[in-house]
């Protein structure tokens, strides 16, 4: 893409991703000035008119070369800043039209998670399958991480982690030490550690085994579904009955006040 194509596509990313947040009632603006009313912003919003497989949109991805992907719950759609090229299993080798999840890798790679139906890998124009007969975990493939031992890590809502490097998949669960096979977010800490949010707790794999964090340990809930790193190497971790930092191993939890 040119350098104006990609101004273009990276504007349209910005609006595409606020439009959705706003579609879903919950997620945090990005870059916005908190001053502003979000009324004074233009807002523009894309439908199954306009190109989408699907209204619903279940992730999104921006890839380095400027595109915008987005899974809805009956096909993928990269978007241009312009139009959408939409993929399906009727169009592409694409598993399954349901999309839960979508990642970015260091090699420019594009994983794609589905619901059963295995997870994806697009590189160089093309679809690379893996499925529970390739060693995955699970068919199903809702959040991804990638550590700096070149590891990939997938988080599946009903068959615990898998790691894949080398070509290999491990899958790690509540035998391993999983708090729970229910993962529904997985972060690779710049310190090359993985944090695991599961519907049993919080896990940290670290030199090759998990510790755990529950209730006794200062989470509100022990449904974890959001994992995200401060600057600082705080781990932030949204649950199902309100957020938390951890700091230097004490946490900090932060919920709604009566009102709203």
């Amino acid at each position: 893409m040119t350098a104006r194509w990609k101004a273009i596509a990276r504007h349209a990313a910005q609006v595409l991703v606020a439009a959705a947040l706003l579609h879903a009632s919950a997620g945090r603006a990005l870059a916005l000035d908190p001053a502003r009313r979000l009324a004074e912003y233009g807002l523009d919003v894309w439908r199954t008119s306009d190109g989408l497989p699907q209204n619903s949109v279940l992730s999104l991805q921006q890839t380095r070369d400027g595109f915008l992907w987005i899974g809805t719950e009956e096909g993928l759609a990269r978007f241009d800043g312009l139009t959408f090229t939409t993929f399906t299993t009727s169009s592409s080798p694409l598993p399954r039209n349901y999309i839960q999840g979508l990642y970015e890798a260091r090699d420019g790679a594009l994983w794609i998670g589905t619901y059963q139906g295995g997870i994806a890998r697009f590189a160089a124009g093309r679809f690379q399958t893996f499925t529970t007969r390739d060693g995955l975990c699970g068919n199903g493939g809702v959040s991804f991480a990638e550590t700096p031992d070149g590891s990939l890590w997938f988080g599946a809502l009903d068959a615990g982690l898998c790691r894949y490097r080398n070509g290999v998949f491990t899958a790690l669960r509540k035998e391993q030490g999983l708090p729970d096979d229910r993962v529904r977010a997985v972060l690779g800490a710049r310190d090359g550690t993985v944090w695991v949010g599961t519907d049993g707790g919080l896990a940290h794999w670290r030199d090759g085994r998990f510790a755990t964090f529950g209730k006794t340990d200062g989470l509100p809930s022990e449904r974890v579904s959001a994992l995200a790193e401060d600057p600082d190497g705080s781990i932030w971790i949204g649950t199902a009955a309100g957020l938390v930092r951890m700091q230097d191993g004490r946490m900090t939890s932060f919920a709604a006040q009566p009102g709203f």
